[in-house]
């Protein structure tokens, strides 16, 4: 009867012996993090009730096996960070439970099979080409996607739309030199977009308050330049905002200080100048303030300094 194992982190190697695939009462079972080094069995029908499987980290080698559709009742499957390849079999498609999809860090390619009861996707640092069909879908809430040579064709087009989807990593991608102020309109319930590294250039253009939701933003290293728009400051629901390592200058807007739930705030490595404004005391939750890496007035505002919650200033 037993219903979930978890063995992570035991240091076991080699292949899963065959006493582990006829459990017919297991649920969960979760080897990340060991050191298997063998490919992925074939056959798996006797897990009936499986919905989590996870190998993260175990060095699996080869393809995954078209037997994997057998775990009828999966909801989550973790094959990240392993040394598998080809393409993912399309009788995982069979796999109509399935809720969270994870092979990020593989060596995986062909077109990713589209699974339309997913609600979290990670294919990042991987070959493999997103089907366009996520870009709609009803029930996707996070779409991980860094580092997979992404272009800016590639980006979502005017009849792509999903109201569903509230997170977005396009971290480490060539998505040219414009910001992607589109997808506000493909996606008008994104809570946090990641474009680290994702640009080569460009300027904050002031429709960014397009992204009416947005949680937490980050864009760092991409390029940025010139000055942000003061209708910035309409972002009011950021907890979260990372422009480190840009060229953005002029001032450190005074409407940051409308940014009332900002615990993260990192404009490092710019070329910000003037002073730093006081308004940024109204920030009561700020615990991570990076200033430092501009050329900003020496003058610490005390209203910044009887900030309730730092944890780190760096200036």
């Amino acid at each position: 009867n037993l219903a979930e194992l978890r063995l992570s982190l035991n240091f076991f190697e080699g292949a899963l012996p065959t006493s582990l695939l006829n459990l017919d009462s297991l649920v969960l079972l979760d080897l990340s993090q060991n050191q298997l080094r063998s490919s992925i069995p074939e056959t798996w029908t006797g897990l009936p009730s499986l919905t989590n499987l996870n190998f993260d980290g175990c060095r699996l080698i080869g393809e995954i096996p078209a037997g994997i559709a057998d775990l009828a009742s999966l909801r989550v499957l973790n094959l990240s960070d392993n040394l598998l390849d080809n393409p993912i079999p399309a009788e995982i498609t069979a796999l109509t439970a399935l809720e969270e999809l994870l092979v990020t860090q593989t060596t995986l390619s062909g077109q990713t099979p589209f699974l339309e009861n997913l609600r979290l996707l990670h294919i990042g640092t991987t070959f493999l080409r997103l089907d366009r069909r996520y870009y709609s879908s009803s029930n996707l809430q996070t779409l991980e996607i860094p580092s997979n040579g992404l272009r800016e064709d590639d980006l979502p087009g005017p009849d792509d739309v999903s109201e569903s989807l509230r997170s977005l990593n396009l971290a480490g991608n060539r998505l040219g030199d414009t910001f992607p102020i589109q997808l506000a309109t493909n996606f008008p319930n994104l809570q946090l977009l990641n474009l680290d590294t994702a640009l080569s250039t460009g300027s904050i253009p002031a429709e960014i308050t397009q992204f009416s939701n947005l949680v937490s933003l980050s864009a760092k290293d991409s390029g940025l330049f010139g000055t942000i728009p003061t209708v910035f400051g309409e972002l009011t629901k950021l907890t979260f905002l990372d422009f480190s390592a840009n060229i953005l200058n002029g001032d450190i807007l005074t409407e940051f200080g409308q940014f009332v739930d900002l615990v993260t705030l990192d404009l490092e490595g710019n070329f910000f100048a003037g002073a730093i404004p006081s308004e940024l005391g109204l920030l009561t939750k700020l615990e991570v303030l990076n200033l430092a890496g501009n050329v900003l007035d020496m003058a610490i505002p005390q209203e910044v300094q009887d900030l309730p919650n730092f944890e780190d200033f760096e200036f």
